[in-house]
């Protein structure tokens, strides 16, 4: 047997697009380190791993176990709020911002970010559910750590529970990572913590040697699964949108004469049907109002220096949790424009998929006069391009904007790209004046080149940090896909392990 030092008792928690993954990692720990498995999933995702659970691994229904959370409450609401604050200084962490945030099912209505969102309202939420709730998620990670002696969690912060978990793991210095898209063609990596920071690349980076320059023409953007962005006309068209709508009321039906055949007419958690057509509807409307109010060609912003800023989509892990601190881009972008020197412009572009605001978040912003709209169906990558200087939350525009040797602002603590030279992080505002100008002066050739190095580098470094998954799950790309070749698989392994031996000697 290896002798070198490997995860025990390792937690999982079961995500749809990174299963496939677990689902080949685990034997090679089982038979390495003779690794015992405790999995949190739904019970079709356990269906599917139950032939490489052994009789000492425990399998935990995520539905029931999160159903009976949600049930019980015992102490009065005084005694609750007393042990939440008790809990929160304890673990260093914030109920609000840290847990309920990353659920999107629970935040999405009260946070502005997307008031058009198909879950805009949970008639049982308020300060009290919240308390119990967490409190609850606690006492269940508390007692999960301790009794099985967790010391690998592969947990990626996503709903409530799983992210009181992953902070909770961490204050007490328990490995939490997961899958992770490098925002580099279709390399995943382990990211190096639940809310990830810079530490893995960087050390990568820095033991990298100067490369050649990557030419223009062979930046490409990542694979996101997403369609191309030419095909937005005919994607938000109005026969589309109906097709769609067709498309959910077969689906309602079905489901409707599945419960009859059940005789189940319990209340189901599904997404309403009317909210669903309105939503479908309120995309469209919305996609007409941006192209009439935008720009459809790049030579139309070619007349003025301008920082590009692509809108990121909400509700989304990039920006509820990687800027979990501060994260209300309407806000930042006013700030930005407001800020910006005398002549130059802000060009924003939304995400491709449209629906999720309101129209008031784009005209209060295309009011202020140094501020454009560009049409989404124009490639981000094409912006970048032509801008002189990028800010995003924490988006592939970073790598993109480094790689044509441009400088960029982010709004992130947890970017995996902050060491690099030319990215300014931004947590305050009073100074932002001052940041943009130096952001916005002109390079000349020898500036743009040196950033261009850079780069060169940190692409290479992604490239040896990652693992190629071409048309997986981890890129939205194939539900049905038969996992990672040998060659990468041994990586994704070795990296994981490396990963955990490295915040081993930490302890």
């Amino acid at each position: 047997m290896n002798k070198e030092k490997g995860p025990k008792n390792v937690l999982i928690f079961g995500y749809n697009i990174i299963n496939w993954l677990y689902k080949d990692i685990i034997p090679i720990l089982k038979k390495r380190y003779k690794s015992r498995i405790i999995i949190i999933a739904s019970e079709n995702s356990l269906l599917e791993f139950n032939n490489i659970l052994d009789k000492d691994d425990i399998a935990i229904d995520h539905y029931k176990l999160t159903k009976s959370l949600k049930q019980g409450f015992g102490k009065n609401i005084e005694e609750e709020r007393v042990l939440a604050r008790k809990n929160e200084e304890e673990y260093n962490f914030s109920y609000m911002r840290d847990v309920i945030q990353q659920d999107r099912q629970l935040s999405t209505y009260f946070l502005s970010h997307s008031e058009k969102f198909i879950w805009t309202e949970d008639k049982n939420l308020n300060d009290d559910y919240i308390i119990k709730l967490v409190n609850k998620c606690v006492n269940f990670s508390e007692k999960l750590l301790n009794e099985e002696e967790i010391d690998l969690a592969l947990v990626w912060p996503m709903d409530y529970l799983s992210a009181t978990i992953a902070n909770i793991f961490e204050f007490k210095n328990i490995t939490v990572t997961y899958p992770y898209n490098s925002k580099y063609k279709n390399y995943g990596f382990w990211a190096s913590s639940a809310f990830q920071d810079d530490k893995v690349l960087k050390e990568y980076f820095n033991s990298t040697n100067d490369l050649a320059l990557v030419p223009i023409k062979e930046i490409t953007p990542p694979n996101t699964g997403w369609p191309a962005t030419s095909e937005m006309d005919k994607i938000y068209s109005f026969r589309n949108i109906l097709k769609k709508i067709l498309k959910t009321t077969l689906f309602r039906f079905e489901f409707i004469f599945r419960d009859l055949i059940k005789l189940d007419f319990s209340k189901k958690d599904r997404i309403g049907y009317f909210t669903s057509i309105f939503f479908q509807f309120h995309s469209w409307w919305i996609y007409k109002k941006i192209t009439k109010n935008s720009f459809k060609s790049i030579d139309n912003i070619k007349d003025k220096p301008y920082l590009f800023y692509a809108i990121s989509l909400e509700p989304e892990f990039s920006v509820q949790a990687r800027c979990k601190e501060f994260n209300d881009q309407k806000a930042i972008i006013k700030q930005l424009a407001l800020s910006l020197p005398i002549g130059y412009e802000i060009v924003i572009k939304e995400h491709f998929d449209i629906g999720r605001r309101g129209w008031s978040f784009y005209n209060d912003l295309c009011k202020i006069p140094n501020v454009r709209m560009a049409h989404p169906s124009i490639r981000g990558i094409d912006l970048v391009a032509e801008s002189r200087a990028v800010a995003t939350m924490a988006g592939t525009v970073t790598l993109e904007a480094t790689l044509m040797g441009k400088n960029v602002i982010e709004f992130s603590n947890h970017s995996s790209f902050s060491f690099l030279p030319n990215v300014f992080t931004f947590k305050e505002f009073y100074n932002l004046p001052t940041v943009l100008r130096d952001v916005m002066a002109e390079k000349k050739g020898q500036e743009i080149n040196k950033i261009r190095s850079y780069g060169a580098r940190v692409r290479k470094a992604i490239i040896n940090m990652s693992f190629d998954a071409p048309n997986s799950p981890l890129f939205y790309s194939n539900d049905s896909y038969k996992g990672l070749d040998k060659l990468n698989l041994d990586k994704a392994v070795k990296l994981l392990l490396d990963l955990f031996a490295r915040n081993s000697i930490k302890k």
